[in-house]
């Protein structure tokens, strides 16, 4: 399911297919054959795809390894960020960027 779920995930040349395939990885969420964060993942890219705001913060719009900073791209309700990432599993959004700066 993961080699799949990547597929899917990296398939901007095709927006609209990329699109259609988020209900399936909702289903599959909710079947207990994917995690949160995969939907999350996913629902971001769409988001930004189009032009929108992201909600879970796992799109960046700059990665500087020299400077160590992460520039989310446009997220919606900062504010509230941590706690939807916890709802669907994922790490506070400050450790997030911390593990991309050291794995990059």
């Amino acid at each position: 399911m993961q080699g799949v779920f990547i597929m899917i995930l990296h398939s901007d040349g095709d927006k609209e297919w990329q699109k259609s395939q988020l209900t399936n990885i909702e289903r599959a969420v909710k079947n207990g054959d994917m995690d949160g964060q995969s939907y999350a993942y996913q629902y971001d890219r769409i988001q930004i795809n189009s032009g929108k705001k992201q909600l879970y913060g796992t799109q960046c719009a700059n990665v500087d390894t020299i400077k160590k900073t992460v520039e989310l791209a446009p997220t919606e309700d900062m504010e509230n960020l941590d706690d939807r990432r916890r709802k669907v599993g994922m790490m506070p959004i400050e450790m997030y960027k911390e593990f991309m700066l050291k794995n990059l």
